[in-house]
């Protein structure tokens, strides 16, 4: 799976990652360009991965973007949908403020999943299934949150235009890079190896140069019976620095009356309103 949430050891990839990040970070690199040579434009790129938010950070960090966001910085269950819009934001305000009022924010599929179902029916655009419960395959959230961002930054008079993309099915269909190649090579020889044992019921793994079988059992979630998800771990090096190269509003930004004024807000005002992204 290209989503690299399979419950692998922390450092080994799926099969099909690599690529899918590669041929990613490559099609980013180019909205880059657009929005650089356009000038007052962003691109909001909705990167598919399901619950998981892997394949948008591993994009956004190798192509540099403005900003990326992923379902695993929020530990609330439910957040709202003018959570992200405030994030968003802060990204532009923060880098129109350094005179570059354009960028790419590549923002993960399953961050739908964590915004309260209520803030997409007062939309008044949602399909609702047999049980009454959004389709969140028939949203366009790209859509949806290039409105809210452009009425948000309307209030602090900055004008841009913004094009949204999902990026996703055409990873999963390019030429696999040398490797994954190699990589898949590896898995398919040590699970025929595996089966020829008279092994079998799971999953093969290369861990230090070495094959390693993770039995399913020892996979499923005993709550749903299905795999369990991997995760990003915001706790890791990976992460940490990935946040580092991003332009978005820190808690310390909270302090500087420059950034409060581009929002015409007195310090107070700026500090009350945004305070709450960092409880």
């Amino acid at each position: 799976t290209i989503d690299n949430d399979l419950p692998l050891p922390e450092g080994v990839p799926t099969f099909g990652f690599e690529t899918a990040r590669a041929f990613g970070t490559e099609e980013i690199e180019n909205l880059m360009e657009d929005a650089r040579t356009s000038n007052n434009r962003w691109y909001f790129t909705i990167a598919m991965g399901r619950t998981a938010g892997h394949l948008a950070l591993g994009m956004g960090r190798s192509a540099g973007a403005a900003l990326t966001i992923i379902p695993e910085e929020f530990q609330a269950e439910k957040i709202s949908l003018q959570q992200v819009v405030d994030i968003i934001t802060g990204s532009i305000v923060k880098r129109y403020l350094t005179g570059h009022n354009y960028g790419v924010a590549v923002i993960a599929e399953g961050i739908i999943e964590k915004i309260a179902p209520d803030d997409f029916k007062s939309l008044g655009e949602v399909v609702l299934d047999e049980h009454g419960h959004i389709r969140y395959s028939e949203l366009d959230f790209g859509e949806i949150l290039k409105q809210a961002v452009l009425a948000e930054t309307k209030k602090f008079h900055i004008n841009l235009s913004v094009v949204d993309k999902e990026i996703g099915y055409e990873l999963r269909c390019a030429t696999p890079i040398a490797y994954d190649i190699d990589y898949a090579r590896s898995l398919g020889y040590e699970a025929v190896r595996f089966l020829m044992r008279g092994e079998s019921g799971a999953m093969i793994t290369i861990q230090e140069n070495q094959a390693v079988p993770l039995f399913f059992e020892d996979i499923k979630d005993p709550e749903t019976g299905k795999t369990m998800v991997r995760k990003v771990n915001i706790e890791s090096v990976h992460y940490k620095i990935a946040r580092g190269f991003m332009m978005r509003m820190e808690k310390e930004d909270l302090e500087d009356p420059g950034l409060a004024n581009a929002y015409h807000m007195t310090q107070d005002e700026f500090k009350e309103r945004y305070a709450y992204l960092f409880a």
